[in-house]
């Protein structure tokens, strides 16, 4: 609805990329990272065998993370 696609890069993080052209909006620095789902309203979780399971808010605003 933003007009962009969040994603996960193993070794460097989660990205927003605007849907028309590909270009970063934002990005949450992080290890391992995995699938990102989005959950309740505007919260984002992606799980990490390195840093656990963290739960952000658009623009990558860390809300929580539990180590599992």
């Amino acid at each position: 609805t933003r007009g962009e696609v969040v994603v996960s890069v193993q070794g460097a993080g989660v990205y927003a990329l605007a849907l028309a052209d590909g270009a970063q909006r934002w990005s949450l620095p992080m290890r391992g990272g995995g699938t990102v789902v989005r959950g309740d309203g505007d919260v984002y979780v992606v799980a990490s065998s390195l840093e656990g399971v963290v739960g952000f808010e658009h623009g990558g605003r860390v809300r929580w993370r539990v180590q599992l």
